[in-house]
């Protein structure tokens, strides 16, 4: 029973993380769109968008926080094909640690975007699914892997 329950929490973590990562590598993370009468304007926060403008800073959290939780996917993968693979559960707790840190940085990174788009009043603005991907995937993704760690 205890094999099977283990087998779950890898499987939610494969599956948060994997479109947690992918959301975060193609999809927007927060947009705005402003009408004043005669002039409109837009734009959007994502992966793309970094790379359009040349923002390393926005290039680097981006990758890292996909590529984490592509490890974390890795890992869980791994877990649930062969088990025998992965040679100590510290691989395991750092997918932990680096689903902890994502789900951080996007809500850091929610916060701060929600602050300027208070402070610019746009006509609209919203977070976007690069967002809620980071935020949800991350945080589950931690929790499968922090139960799946209880369970060995």
């Amino acid at each position: 029973m205890a094999e099977n329950q283990e087998k779950t929490f890898f499987i939610g973590a494969l599956i948060m993380s994997l479109i947690g990562g992918v959301l975060l590598l193609v999809a927007d993370f927060g947009s705005w769109y402003n009408y004043t009468g005669t002039t409109e304007s837009w734009g959007w926060i994502s992966f793309d968008a970094s790379l359009d403008s040349s923002d390393l800073i926005g290039i680097l959290l981006f990758l890292f926080a996909g590529c984490s939780l592509l490890y974390c996917s890795g890992i869980s993968l791994l877990e649930l094909v062969d088990p025998e693979k992965i040679p100590s559960l510290s691989w395991i707790k750092i997918g932990m640690i680096l689903a902890a840190i994502v789900t951080v940085i996007c809500l850091l990174g929610g916060l701060a975007f929600v602050v300027d788009m208070t402070s610019d009043e746009p006509t609209s603005w919203g977070l976007e699914p690069a967002f809620y991907g980071g935020v949800i995937g991350g945080g589950l993704t931690t929790l499968f892997l922090y139960l799946a760690l209880q369970e060995e």
